[in-house]
């Protein structure tokens, strides 16, 4: 399930080090970050689902876990069979419909963070057995779980239950045994606007308020980007920031200040790592399926934004004629389908290209 590899490493340098059993507890430290894993404006719709995560000081199987059902007919209770990881302590309440086939994945899952209570609701479709995803109530706590059961099959003996350093702080002096390193910042550039994954742009942000103002809060990553907006006499007027991924409503940014901010980044040193991680228009990522058989089929780089009634895209182009273009197309609280609006995007998207 995407651990496996890592606890064996960990546990060989726990052996390694010549500790055969533990008279404390395996803690999960999250304490790397300040402040909720959540920022405070997010939907109480969202909160408990895997696209609203957040990001902690110690972040685990991308912060989620595997909710799996069982359907039966339209209209009934689809049966809760189990979720992976396991979560010990927390108790499924579940009040999830079968819809009909091909209905789609409807269901949704209300939980807070920290929380130890979960509501699955919603609809999915009637499918034989079905998978949604959650978000871990608090990912350095199953981390912990899952280490100590590691630890213990291996042998190591543990005389108390696993914690996290929010529960239980160690005052005691601590000994690095191993360093485990990140995939370079490029990859997760890339695999972060590829998919769309919330998770890691939660993170960079907090990293960057740890960077430029020592402290790991979505509200330092916040006034490091303001800082940046001032730096290339951006006008922040009308600009506000309540996360890294776009799930807060209480964000907004004019089309205007998303060009300057993109031609800002396109002459950074960087510019080139920054471009390669935007998808494709009619090639890759979310823009695999987006205008392709048109002229910006191949010569749209740029990275998608849906919630629900709102849909953008913001980018670069270039263009036949050997131009780049930084473009912000921004569809606000559209009443029809995005199936609707997406032609009328998709072509000022081509006449950019053919220019």
């Amino acid at each position: 399930y995407g651990w496996d590899g890592l606890f064996q490493t960990w546990g060989d340098a726990v052996k390694a080090s010549g500790i055969e059993s533990i008279t404390g507890r395996v803690l999960g430290d999250a304490s790397f970050y300040h402040g909720p894993p959540r920022p405070g404006s997010w939907s109480w719709m969202d909160l408990g689902n895997y696209y609203a995560s957040g990001s902690d000081g110690l972040n685990f199987y991308n912060n989620t876990y595997k909710v799996r059902f069982r359907t039966g007919s339209v209209g009934s209770l689809a049966r809760y069979i189990g979720c992976t990881p396991e979560l010990p302590g927390v108790t499924f309440h579940n009040e999830m419909l079968t819809g009909t086939a091909g209905s789609g994945d409807q269901g949704y899952v209300y939980a807070a963070p920290y929380g130890q209570v979960v509501f699955l609701r919603g609809s999915i479709p009637a499918s034989g057995t079905f998978t949604i995803k959650g978000a871990l109530p608090e990912p350095a706590l199953t981390c912990a779980q899952l280490f100590h059961k590691h630890l213990q099959n291996q042998g190591i003996q543990i005389s108390k239950e696993p914690s996290t350093q929010r529960i239980n702080p160690a005052s005691e002096a601590l000994t690095n045994i191993l360093t485990h390193s990140s995939k370079p910042l490029s990859n997760l550039l890339q695999r972060m606007n590829h998919k769309s994954i919330n998770l890691f742009a939660e993170t960079l942000l907090r990293r960057l308020g740890k960077a430029h103002g020592n402290v790991g809060s979505t509200e330092a990553g916040v006034r490091a980007v303001e800082a940046y907006f001032s730096k290339h006499a951006i006008t922040t007027e009308g600009f506000a920031m309540h996360d890294g991924s776009g799930l807060s409503r209480l964000n907004s940014i004019t089309p205007r200040q998303m060009v300057y901010l993109l031609k800002a980044a396109d002459r950074d040193e960087h510019a080139d790592i920054f471009r390669r991680s935007l998808p494709v228009a009619g090639h890759s990522g979310t823009l695999k399926n987006v205008a392709k058989g048109t002229a910006a089929e191949g010569r749209v780089r740029a990275k998608s934004g849906t919630v629900a009634r709102v849909k953008c895209y913001a980018g670069y182009v270039d263009s036949r004629s050997g131009t780049r273009y930084a473009f912000a197309i921004m569809v606000n609280n559209y009443a029809k389908s995005y199936g609707e609006a997406k032609p009328g995007i998709v072509s000022v998207m081509a006449r950019m290209a053919e220019q």
